[in-house]
Order: structure tokens, then sequence, then C-alpha cells
């Protein structure tokens, strides 16, 4: 196999998460007396963490809130119900399977709160995880290179064989900071153009298309 661990971003990567995420959004915002944000904008908000995700809604309605404080209540809101409308994208199981099969340690690596991230992959029954690391388990989020090194002296491997699976722009500028391969996923809430801009080793289009590229 030409790599030994695989990397995934989960929201827009793994799972289609952004209506829930766009439901807490819109529930602290209203909360706070705010309009609430579509989804396609929303769309264009997410892959930073939540505080990030807050700082943007609020920028865009020059709203003078506590970011932090919304996004606690972003968290909060999400926490109590992450996956009602959340979905695992076609594909993605039986790869993950086929990649699990072949030997490869699979891990997530995600600016979503590692605690909801668990919880979510839980409740969707995706627990052949060897590691699952979000914001909150001591590491700064992506782009930082921190997680991903951590996870790669975990298992034992090195940058060049560790490859990167993510949709949004901080998951390819942490795989080149780390010195790993990235494979930038179309299906998920980045453009494509956008990614290809960001010069990654392989562009995906089909999950499937994963097996290929790990042979």
């Amino acid at each position: 196999m030409r790599f030994d661990l695989l990397l995934f971003d989960l929201d827009g990567t793994l799972v289609d998460s952004l209506p829930d995420i766009a439901s807490a959004l819109n529930h602290a915002l209203g909360g706070a007396g705010l309009h609430e944000v579509p989804l396609d904008v929303v769309r264009t908000l997410v892959g930073e963490g939540v505080l990030r995700l807050v700082e943007k809604a609020l920028a865009l309605q020059q709203a003078d809130r506590d970011a932090a404080a919304l996004a606690r209540q972003v968290v909060a809101a999400y926490s109590a119900n992450p996956c009602a409308r959340t979905r695992v994208f076609p594909g993605i199981e039986a790869t993950l399977q086929e990649l699990h099969g072949a030997g490869v340690r699979l891990a997530v690596l995600t600016n979503k709160v590692g605690s909801v991230a668990r919880a979510l992959l839980d409740e969707l029954h995706m627990t052949g995880f060897d590691a699952v690391v979000g914001e909150g388990d001591g590491y700064t989020r992506k782009p930082s290179p921190e997680a991903a090194l951590a996870l790669i002296g975990q298992f034992g491997t090195s940058p060049g064989r560790t490859l990167m699976v993510g949709d949004g722009l901080p998951d390819v500028a942490m795989a080149h900071a780390a010195g790993c391969p990235v494979a930038a996923v179309t299906w998920g809430y980045s453009d494509r153009a956008a990614l290809e801009a960001q010069r990654p080793e392989f562009i995906v289009d089909a999950p499937a298309d994963l097996i290929a590229i790990v042979r």
C-alpha cells in the first residue's frame, strides 16, 4: 500500500452535516436578535471551527455581538441534536470498509468540537476509526499541522506515508504544512477551482477513487 494512514476531514468529506450546522447557527443568531443565514451562505463559512463560523456570520450582518458567547450557544444547540438531517455521503462507507480491510489506519481530523464529532460518528454507526481528533482535544485547529503530526507519530508512520483527505482549503494548507500528500474531494463545501488553485496532489470526484490512490 502506498499509504499507512489516512486522515479524513469530517464535514463535507465524510458527512453532509451542513443542514444541522446551519440550524444550530441560526438558532443562536435568532436568540441574539439577528437574521438567519441561508444554507448556501453557511456553506461558504464552514471549515475553520465554530468560533470562526460565528465571527464570519456576524461580519456578514455587521453585528456587534460576543462571538465567543454565541459560539458556545451554537455548540450547545448542535450538541443537543447533531444528526437530525446529517447524512453520510454516498460511497463513503463502502470505501472506508475496503480501506480498513486492506490494513490502512483511518483517523478523523476535524475542526468540529471533538466530543461532538465522536458523538455524531457514533450516531451514524461510523465507529471504525482508529482516532477522532477535533477542537478541544489539545491541538491547534487546522490549518495548523500540530494534530496531524501527533497522529502520524502515534501510528508510527511518516508524513510521506500519510494522506490527508478533505474538502476544505484548511485541509490542503494543513497537509502542505505537515508535509503530507493531500486528496481534495469535490463533493463537499469548497469550490473545485479554489481547491485546484492550492495544488493538492490529488483531486477526487468520488470516494471510490481513493482506493486507487492508496494502492
